[in-house]
């Protein structure tokens, strides 16, 4: 090496100044940054969405046996039907001619759900027990809040005993644990309160002479809440009325389904009405 060659890597090294070397540091910093952070943030958008998937796929898994609490978003209900035009008052109205109201449909050992035929058909099958249960489920479908309104349904109830039970029930005015149901089976009536401290009874057993129990008949069922006034209707009559002041205020709406175990019992819905009470 030359004397003119060493004199040049002498001033070279002597250029390397702290200040150049944050700076050279800065730079490379800044590049690592730029082409990273497209990589980042895909990542993090990746990690999201598949924390958002995860929420829906447990929340549709567990739509059987969970019910939704007050807080769930009210949603506008769409009207089925082709032969009544509905008006201000009508809340909601479904024939069943296709399931735009997005009811529950279920598939499993113990219940089968399918809307075909301008019918609502649910086929129950409770295991036989050691001991006397029955098995329960609820059927959600529009978000509707309503505190004053007339329900009325079709109902259709086939089963395999003759002596099996079987229930078709309505809870209303629902704040997550905190409802009225109201309960039909066979030719009687039933009404309750349920809240946290446990349920009183509040229509123990009124018969309908209107009902027809033989195995598949259509009865229409439904039930007037006004106020603390409560009416409950089957085919178009009124069998009981009672008043109670607990719950005087809008919530949610939902069917239930109770059979004794051991018994197969198929239940078709069909024209749903709920109108609004001024």
């Amino acid at each position: 090496m030359n004397k003119r060659t060493k004199s040049l890597n002498k001033n070279w090294i002597t250029c390397i100044t702290p200040a150049v070397i944050v700076a050279v540091v800065t730079g490379m910093f800044t590049l690592l940054g730029v082409v990273l952070a497209p990589l980042i943030n895909n990542y993090f958008d990746y990690i999201k969405f598949n924390q958002v998937l995860s929420l829906t796929q447990t929340a549709e898994a567990s739509s059987i046996s969970i019910i939704p609490n007050a807080s769930t978003p009210i949603l506008s209900p769409k009207t089925a039907g082709t032969t009544i035009a509905p008006d201000d008052s009508v809340l909601l109205q479904d024939n069943f001619i296709d399931n735009r109201n997005d009811w529950l449909i279920q598939d499993s050992p113990d219940i089968q759900s399918e809307i075909a035929g301008g019918k609502y058909s649910n086929s129950i099958n409770c295991p036989l027990s050691n001991t006397p249960e029955t098995c329960s489920f609820h059927l959600s479908g529009p978000s509707i809040s309503a505190k004053d309104f007339q329900l009325e349904i079709d109902v259709a109830i086939s089963k395999n005993k003759p002596d099996g039970q079987v229930y078709f029930g309505i809870d209303f005015r629902r704040i997550d644990e905190f409802y009225y149901v109201i309960y039909f089976r066979d030719n009687l009536g039933f009404m309750n309160l349920v809240q946290n401290t446990g349920l009183n009874s509040l229509i123990k057993e009124a018969t309908a002479p209107t009902i027809d129990i033989t195995d598949g008949a259509v009865n229409r069922y439904g039930f007037i809440a006004n106020g603390t006034q409560f009416e409950l209707l089957a085919n178009g009559q009124s069998f009981a009325t009672v008043q109670d002041g607990s719950i005087n205020r809008a919530g949610r709406i939902y069917f239930l389904l109770i059979v004794s175990d051991g018994v197969k019992a198929k239940i078709d819905l069909d024209n749903l009405v709920i109108n609004r009470i001024p």
